[in-house]
């Protein structure tokens, strides 16, 4: 199960890169105060969980090297366990040194290093496990790296694409929660792991089961595929399932599903139209992701035929997001509650400007203005104090209204001069959203609003105002 001699080969044949590795933690440890030693080390750690098992690990993809580790007098699981450990230890054991050091430095609890040395080690051992199986996968050295490097960017790009389909197709919501995505990143759970405190018990243990999982189902996958090798896979074209199939069908919907993400459109001709130059760059780019796969100009009727059916496919998807209203998320904010903050925003150019609402102001400042800006709040940003049930019902119309133009088919696509920006609070849960409003406000409406307890100023180049109940304003701040 565990080799020794094999073990001793690995420390012996790697001397140099262990003198190397224990120079630089001598440095650290020695060189550069204690915090600082345990952050360089850490991103040493770190950079050393994605460069030793491609080191280690590298005869699998040589025909001759290959040959010669697997016909060496140690069993397969052997020598995979040996070397799995030997990485794990050259990452793991400097690293623990440097911080047993700080933390004699720093009079730290034993019990708050055991926990945190226990973290690590876990981080550890999951990264390496995830980038062995992963750089295992490919038949070749080269492809092993180009799979590692996929593999290791997926979730970051699936966050990007989610966020732009979401931000496109879903009306008022600011941001979006997609913390859940790092779930997917052993890299990510690692970090979390090991920042996260033991007060912070929800984080500290979602990531430690994320990793143990992950520990457990790239420890099989490594094993499954290290132990059932074929030598004559050395060298070859990677072809496994896992290897370049997945990754280019994955980050081709990816990409298309980030094109869809451009605009919101009500017709598929206008969206094929004007992203039809993006669309061919991106064929280009699918035929030579081929052509790299199979290692010579491989083009069939296949591939076109493949890649307009993605494309229909993420069409159909964006329309679909369209038609529910962003899946239902556009209706999902928090209704008819008092304990919100709103405030409506109104940009109204000369010769534009409502006539009423210009009389006004040169009544005021006896010159005419060439701007207006209008300002309509309800509430407190800190959502202190509740406002009356007139004034949600007045507000939440304008937002019903705002969701509704936005997936109209008079919508466009370009910033407006009236938005209304809100926020939410229920059950401790803060939300945020913003909408642009398709209506400009005349004086009566204005003077509505002061009526049902808003808050309306007015502004020009000439200065602030307050819209009173009587019709009148009073000077906030006049400009010199």
């Amino acid at each position: 199960m565990f080799s020794i001699e094999y073990f001793k080969y690995l420390i012996k044949s790697k001397r140099y890169l262990i003198l190397l590795i224990g120079l630089v933690t001598l440095l650290n440890i020695v060189g550069s105060n204690s915090s600082e030693g345990v952050y360089i080390q850490s991103l040493l750690s770190a950079t050393l969980c994605y460069l030793l098992p491609v080191y280690i690990f590298y005869y699998v993809h040589d025909k001759k090297a290959v040959d010669t580790f697997f016909s060496i007098p140690v069993s397969r699981k052997a020598m995979l366990i040996s070397g799995v450990v030997f990485i794990i230890g050259l990452i793991y054991i400097p690293l623990s040194i440097t911080i047993i050091v700080h933390t004699i430095r720093k009079v730290v609890l034993i019990s708050d290093v055991l926990l945190f040395l226990i973290k690590v080690l876990l981080a550890i051992s999951s990264v390496v496990v995830f980038v062995s199986a992963i750089y295992l996968l490919a038949n070749n050295a080269i492809d092993g790296i180009i799979m590692l490097g996929a593999y290791s960017f997926l979730p970051i790009m699936a966050a990007i694409v989610i966020d732009s389909f979401l931000r496109v197709y879903t009306c008022g919501p600011v941001d979006f929660n997609l913390q859940y995505l790092g779930y997917l990143s052993p890299a990510f759970m690692a970090g979390d792991i090991i920042v996260s405190n033991i007060s912070n018990v929800g984080q500290l243990l979602n990531s430690s089961i994320g990793l143990l999982v992950y520990l457990i189902i790239f420890s099989i996958s490594l094993y499954l595929s290290y132990t059932n090798r074929k030598v004559e896979r050395a060298n070859t074209i990677s072809n496994n399932l896992f290897t370049y199939p997945f990754i280019i069908t994955i980050y081709l919907f990816m990409v298309l599903v980030l094109i869809s993400s451009s605009g919101i459109y009500t017709n598929v001709f206008e969206q094929l139209k004007d992203n039809f130059i993006m669309y061919l760059v991106l064929f280009a780019i699918f035929i030579s992701a081929n052509f790299l796969y199979k290692r010579k100009l491989h083009f069939t009727i296949v591939l076109p035929i493949l890649y307009v059916v993605a494309i229909l496919f993420t069409l159909m998807f964006a329309m679909y997001a369209r038609n529910t209203r962003g899946f239902g998320l556009s209706d999902a904010y928090i209704k008819d509650n008092r304990n919100t903050f709103y405030q409506m925003n109104s940009w109204q150019n000369a010769p534009d400007i409502d006539k009423d609402i210009k009389d006004l102001l040169f009544e005021q400042s006896k010159k005419n203005s060439e701007y207006v800006s209008i300002n309509v709040r309800a509430g407190d940003a800190d959502l202190k104090f509740p406002i009356s049930s007139e004034a949600v019902n007045i507000l939440e119309k304008f937002r019903q209204e705002s969701i509704d133009w936005y997936y109209s088919d008079n919508y466009k696509s370009y910033d407006y001069n009236n938005n209304i920006y809100v926020i939410s609070k229920e059950n401790n849960n803060t939300k945020h959203y913003s909408y642009y409003l398709n209506s400009e406000y005349t004086l009566k409406d204005l003077l509505d609003f002061v009526d049902s307890g808003l808050e309306v100023t007015l502004s020009n180049e000439y200065g602030e105002y307050k819209l009173l109940k009587d019709g009148s304003l009073d000077v906030l701040y006049e400009y010199e």
